[in-house]
C-alpha cells in the first residue's frame, strides 16, 4: 500500500532497530534528500494528521538523516520495527520543510503499554508493564 501512494515528492522508510532503540537516527535517501533538500543542516516538520513534530535534518555529503526530535515522534506514534512511514514533501522552502507522515503499521492496531499490578511471592502488589500484540498482516506492507 505505501508504494501505491508514493510519489516523486515522497521517500518510504521500512523502520529498524537503530531508528528506534538505538540512536534514534533516521536517514534519509541520499537521491532523494539532493534533489529536494538543501544541502544544509535545517529543521524539518513531521505532520501527521493535525498533529506535529520538529526534527532537524543533519546534512552530510554522503546522505543525511533526520535527529533531534525523531526520538519523540517515535514514542509518541508508537512505532515499531518493520513499521513503514511515507514521507511526502509538501513545502521544501529553504525556511519550511514539511512532510506528512503516513504510518503503515507491522500491527495494525497499536495498543500502548499499560501499568498493571502483579502479586509477588511476598504477598505484596509490584507495578508490571503487561504489553498487548494484535496478530501482523503482511497484506498491508
Amino acid at each position: 500500500m505505501a508504494v501505491t501512494e508514493s510519489s516523486e515528492n515522497s521517500f518510504i522508510v521500512v523502520i529498524r532497530v537503530s531508528h528506534v532503540y538505538r540512536g534514534f537516527f533516521m536517514s534519509v535517501p541520499t537521491e532523494w534528500a539532493r534533489f529536494h533538500l538543501p544541502n544544509k543542516s535545517h529543521d524539518i516538520e513531521r505532520r501527521v494528521y493535525s498533529y506535529v513534530w520538529k526534527a532537524k535534518y543533519q546534512y552530510k555529503v554522503y546522505g543525511g538523516g533526520l535527529t533531534g526530535g525523531w526520538k519523540n515522534f517515535f514514542l509518541e506514534n508508537f512505532l515499531k520495527e518493520f513499521d513503514i512511514c511515507l514521507f511526502d514533501l509538501i513545502s521544501g522552502t529553504d525556511d519550511a520543510i514539511i512532510l506528512d507522515v503516513k504510518i503503515f503499521r507491522v500491527v495494525e492496531e497499536v495498543i500502548p503499554p499499560s501499568q498493571v499490578m502483579r502479586e509477588t511471592s511476598r504477598g505484596t502488589s509490584k507495578r508490571a508493564s503487561k504489553f498487548v500484540m494484535d496478530s501482523t498482516s503482511e497484506e498491508d506492507v
